[in-house]
């Protein structure tokens, strides 16, 4: 079913591709056991944090380094380099990148990993993709990485989580479930794929609970189809659509593709999807043989 809906979204639209394509390399390597319970420390105790702060996590070198060299050669070239400088870049270059787009310190710098110097600046030239793509690789990357993690914090899970941002990686959700015919919501993350009930008079970025200042962008001929929810005071948005159950990782993924006219009405009535990734998360990742934390 997801290979039928990536295969419609090609179709409908082509200038999609080389997004759609990584999600399509996504697929498999989200689901991969090499991925399994990648956190070796006890995780967050605190009910105010995500699950993951603090915590050690271990990533397989060889797939991660596999995975890479698949987007990488997906996306945009910047120019041609020497396959030993792209290998070297690899070796050195990816753990630092990947560790900060695990713990969502900041995005991944576009030109460099915020080291000063030029000697940053020309490692990264030698993945040999454009700045923004590097950026869109490595925060691939570290998705199935997350996904792991989060089927391993998924006995931890609270009940309730009144917080902004996901209860395991921090990040803002990127959509909103309606599940079954109950219509029961949930928030979903697109970093980790955890989903996370939510009241329906709450700002899932800022908190507002003002009923004033929340608000809907609904289509006169889908009343009860996928629309867009507001808040009048962060102009933040969120995507809402309704499934039959709470889909996989790789759903939330198509779904907010195939959703992007939500997007476009959003920006058009001048509401933003927040940036970033959430709240910075104090944990480390190291490389691991077997990807089993130990």
């Amino acid at each position: 079913m997801s290979l039928q809906r990536l295969a419609a979204l090609d179709t409908q639209n082509p200038e999609w591709r080389p997004w759609i394509a990584m999600v399509r390399v996504l697929g498999p390597s989200i689901d991969d056991p090499v991925w399994v319970r990648p956190v070796s420390t006890r995780l967050n105790a605190h009910t105010d944090r995500p699950l993951l702060d603090g915590a050690q996590l271990h990533v397989p070198q060889r797939a991660a380094s596999t995975l890479v060299r698949t987007l990488l050669d997906l996306a945009p070239r910047a120019e041609r380099v020497a396959p030993s400088a792209r290998e070297r870049w690899i070796e050195t270059r990816l753990l630092p990148l990947l560790q900060k787009s695990i713990a969502a310190d900041h995005e991944v710098d576009e030109n460099h990993d915020g080291n000063e110097g030029d000697e940053g600046e020309e490692m990264d030239r030698h993945s040999g993709v454009t700045p923004g793509a590097l950026l869109t690789v490595v925060n691939a990357v570290a998705l199935p990485v997350l996904t792991a993690a989060a089927a391993q914090c998924a006995p931890q899970l609270p009940t309730h989580w009144p917080h902004c941002g996901c209860p395991v990686c921090g990040a803002p959700p990127a959509l909103t479930e309606l599940i079954g015919l109950d219509r029961s919501r949930r928030l979903r993350c697109a970093r980790c794929g955890t989903g996370w009930a939510t009241s329906t008079l709450r700002c899932a970025f800022c908190g507002q609970t003002d009923h004033e200042q929340l608000g809907a962008l609904v289509a006169e001929t889908a009343l009860d189809g996928p629309r867009v929810e507001t808040c009048a005071r962060c102009r933040g948005y969120l995507k809402t659509v309704a499934v039959l159950s709470q889909g996989s990782h790789l759903d939330v993924l198509i779904a907010d593709l195939e959703s992007v006219t939500l997007d476009l009405a959003a920006h058009a009535a001048g509401f933003v999807r927040p940036g970033g990734t959430g709240r910075a998360l104090a944990c480390t990742v190291a490389w691991s043989p077997s990807g089993v934390a130990r």
